[in-house]
């Protein structure tokens, strides 16, 4: 197993965050909490669940890091999706943007027009 989408529910998201950290196992979820954050996890939820953009987001993410890996491991996983940078997002208002990296575990992003935070 290279990672996990879900849980989708933000207590189930932070009833397993520990689980995340102690496996190392890349997770992505649509759960609304901002304290889903550790070295594994990724949220891509804005604000509350977003539904099926939010999921749509969440899974291309993925597609992409996949694509990225050089090893299929877990820790591989976790870089790829580290790389994403300005991916169009489905979720929010006009370009909206996903942006992850070491530390950027909230995947939504200011529009094109914005700068984002340094």
């Amino acid at each position: 197993m290279l990672g996990v989408l879900g849980p989708m529910t933000s207590d189930n998201c932070l009833a397993v965050l520990p689980e995340i950290e102690r496996l190392g196992l890349p997770t992505g979820t649509i759960c609304g909490s901002t304290k889903f954050t550790v070295q594994y996890a990724y949220a891509f939820a804005n604000g509350g669940l977003a539904g099926e953009p939010a999921a749509y987001d969440l899974g291309h993410a993925f597609a992409l890091a996949l694509g990225r890996m050089r090893i299929a491991i877990p820790g591989a996983l976790r870089d790829a999706l580290d790389t994403l940078r300005r991916v169009p997002s489905c979720t929010g208002g006009p370009g909206t943007i996903i942006t992850l990296g070491p530390q950027a575990r909230r995947s939504f992003g200011p529009p094109r027009n914005e700068r984002l935070p340094v």
